[in-house]
């Protein structure tokens, strides 16, 4: 039958290995002087004299590969924006593909601005900026290209000339300046290049994100506080760098958790704590996202979430030290001592 073999060949072993291709159901066969297995066979095997004997039958298409078991013809491989992994581009050269069509890295230029903002050795008054740096990072761990750019004083004239000349990129981000205080320019600028779509959220830490594009250039516009700058730039510049770049932002995984203390919030506004995990590591709190469930809420050995700060959007130890933050929705007034909650994991994937 199929992959069963008519007949068996003795030759010595210097000949075998010359036999460098077989016909169509050949089968290689190394046989020493005591009883060994034959892999074609699924079997033992045991030279006699000049002949071999075999004590297992063989089943039909035992031990033989079958067309098409590893990938069907037409089968779809992968679904339009799906990150490539290494194991994904073996799989693509296993079928002959040397080459696929793939989205471009979106690139986005980061520009800080403030007067007040120096790269190192503050005098007083001024403020080391890390804000760019932290965002273009965040970029890349997304999947983009960060063109980081020089400090922007809070000047209309050299803020309207640095966005201009960003906006060959995918998209413009600017940090600082997108409040309503006399130096808070950044909206202004936008408006006056294109459009202002969103000025203000309801959303804390981060309430001034401001949205806008110009000459078809998306720009989002992050508050100077760093806590507020990260919780704006994953809300807001994650989606849209991710839609660029061909894909979704997928939701962050969580942890379930139990909340150490009392998280306050204001009803009407979504509110972002950062928390720090009791048992971070540990199997107590499993992750969720993909295809783990989360553990029962009436288990006991949740792990506890205990809030790093309440509030100060200027605190960037907060979440720098946290493990994730919990989300209070915005009709709610808050989150009681001992709730079962789930935790943002941010800084686990893209």
């Amino acid at each position: 039958g199929d992959g069963v073999p008519d007949a068996v060949l003795l030759t010595e072993r210097d000949v075998l290995d010359q036999l460098r291709e077989l016909s169509a159901g050949g089968f290689r066969i190394e046989l020493a002087d005591e009883p060994t297995r034959c892999g074609a066979c699924n079997g033992p095997v045991e030279r006699v004299g000049d002949e071999i004997e075999t004590f297992d039958a063989v089943a039909a298409g035992e031990n033989v590969g079958e067309v098409g078991e590893d990938v069907a013809d037409g089968q779809r491989l992968f679904e339009p924006g799906h990150a490539l992994r290494p194991s994904d581009l073996g799989l693509l050269k296993s079928v002959g593909l040397d080459a696929v069509p793939v989205y471009e890295r979106p690139t986005v230029a980061v520009i800080p601005t403030g007067e007040e903002l120096v790269q190192s050795d503050p005098d007083p008054g001024e403020v080391i900026e890390t804000n760019g740096l932290t965002v273009s990072r965040l970029v890349e761990r997304w999947g983009g290209e960060a063109r980081y750019r020089d400090v922007v004083t809070d000047d209309e004239s050299a803020l309207a000339t640095a966005v201009t000349d960003a906006l060959d990129a995918d998209v413009v981000v600017t940090t600082g300046g997108s409040s309503v205080g006399e130096r808070d320019l950044i909206p202004e600028v936008v408006g006056d290049l294109g459009e202002v779509l969103v000025h203000g959220v309801a959303l804390k830490p981060g309430h001034p994100v401001c949205l806008g594009e110009a000459a078809g250039t998306p720009i989002v516009s992050l508050p100077g506080y760093p806590v507020a700058c990260i919780v704006n730039a994953a809300q807001f510049l994650r989606p849209v760098q991710k839609r660029i770049g061909g894909t979704t932002a997928d939701p962050f995984p969580t942890r379930r958790a139990r909340l150490g203390r009392k998280v306050p919030s204001e009803p009407g506004t979504r509110t972002f704590a950062r928390v720090s995990l009791s048992k971070a590591g540990s199997d107590a709190g499993r992750e969720t996202g993909s295809d783990q469930d989360v553990q029962d809420d009436s288990a006991d050995d949740l792990p506890d979430a205990t809030p790093t700060r309440a509030s100060g959007s200027g605190i960037l130890s907060s979440v720098a030290l946290a493990d994730g933050w919990v989300v209070v929705p915005e009709p709610r007034e808050g989150l009681d001592a001992g709730e079962v909650v789930d935790v943002e994991l941010w800084e686990v994937t893209p």
